[in-house]
């Protein structure tokens, strides 16, 4: 008779047991305070002086624990799986120094260059300010990396990217970006489906763009929940390659002060929904080359826009398709409701419904609203249904 045997739980319990032990210690923390020195093993009662030979004596899947002061050093870290954090937050912990090369190219004063990094958590980040030298704040290279509850701070307010995204399936949250040239920036032609959360940042006095990502593949990015004051081009500004469905995801953002709010350049499948637009010097939404499938709906905007129109097209060769634009509160002071930059495309669609346009310019396809307003109308087709009275403000932004 064949006889069956069972394994033992309490012999599977030992061997998971060692199995977890097992990584638990490869897995090291490291610690740094200000009167530590290098020369000891950096444990919490012997700490090291720098983050960088904390960072370097924890290995990949380490973590950093780094106690309150200001250091003067680049960071580099290229392991996978290292976390690096501070002990007492942003305010009481300061990366002051100087940008250089990171180790595996580029220059930046913190460079995440291995696969899962994580620079900060919540309410556990960093100040990181200094001389950057017309280079980047932190250059972003490795994919899932974690960056959360930083200050990032351009004392001359004259450099490159806050934030250079070069890697895939970054989680930017928490943070105040302020006072770069770019907050952030990521021209990542052969990513595919990067799938990039920006939630709940800060953006201030940016001199472009405050938020640019650019994907010719799929893209699946989120950004959700920042407050965007002061951009001087555009707040957000995505694209993609013609003919990939890109899927983006922009909502509950504040957008203030910024030349244009939302650039869609080539996208499919793109959705905006409950933000809020305040004070945009030009157009609310500026939408060029083939856009398809966009979606633009429950957005209030308030305020005094520019002569182009606050929904303004440079039309594509088609075929293009504003899916739905509906439900928004458009309330600018000046300016017209929707302006072509040349003639509609043959096959181009665009769909209107239930928006209120405040005291802008009759958005009825045969008038006028700029000089470069509708033209060659009859090679597309533009649906106006009736147009609304306000409506309720659906905007939940936190800040």
């Amino acid at each position: 008779m064949k006889r069956t045997t069972r394994a033992n739980p309490a012999a599977l319990l030992v061997v998971l047991t060692l199995g977890l032990t097992a990584v638990e210690a490869a897995a090291k923390t490291t610690y740094v305070e200000k009167f530590g020195a290098d020369d000891f093993v950096c444990a919490r009662s012997a700490p090291c002086e720098t983050i960088q030979h904390a960072i370097d004596t924890a290995g990949a899947r380490g973590r950093v624990i780094v106690g309150p002061g200001t250091y003067d050093e680049q960071i580099s870290i290229v392991e996978d799986n290292v976390r690096v954090i501070s002990a007492a937050g942003a305010d009481a912990t300061i990366i002051d120094s100087t940008a250089a090369a990171c180790p595996l190219g580029g220059s930046a004063m913190v460079c995440l260059q291995g696969d899962g990094a994580v620079f900060g958590q919540k309410n556990r980040g960093f100040t990181v300010t200094g001389d950057f030298g017309g280079v980047n704040g932190l250059q972003v290279d490795g994919d899932r990396a974690r960056i959360e509850s930083n200050t990032i701070r351009d004392e001359n307010e004259n450099n490159d990217d806050a934030i250079e995204l070069n890697g895939a399936k970054a989680a930017i949250r928490y943070n105040t970006i302020q006072d770069f040239n770019w907050g952030i920036w990521g021209l990542q032609s052969s990513v595919d489906n990067p799938r990039h959360q920006v939630v709940a940042n800060r953006f201030l006095d940016i001199n472009v763009i405050c938020i640019y990502i650019q994907n010719d593949l799929n893209g699946n990015n989120r950004v959700r929940d920042n407050a965007i004051v002061g951009c001087g081009s555009s707040a957000i500004d995505l694209r993609a390659a013609t003919g990939s469905r890109s899927n983006n995801r922009v909502q509950n953002n504040l957008i203030k002060d910024a030349l244009f709010g939302y650039d869609a350049g080539f996208t499919n499948g793109d959705q905006v929904k409950s933000n809020l637009f305040v004070d945009i010097g030009d157009d609310v939404i500026r939408i060029y080359g083939t856009v398809t499938n966009l979606v633009f709906s429950n957005n209030t905007a308030m305020g005094t826009g520019g002569s182009d129109g606050a929904i303004y097209f440079y039309p594509g060769v088609g075929p293009e398709t504003l899916r739905q634009f509906a439900n928004n509160n458009i309330g600018f002071d000046t300016g017209c409701a929707i302006s072509f930059g040349g003639p509609i495309a043959e096959g181009n669609t665009y769909r209107f419904s239930r928006n209120y346009w405040g005291d802008l310019a009759s958005p009825d396809p045969d008038l006028s609203c700029s000089a470069n307003a509708i033209a060659g109308k009859d090679n597309g087709r533009l649906i106006f249904n009736p147009s609304a009275t306000p409506r309720p403000l659906r905007y939940r932004n936190k800040f």
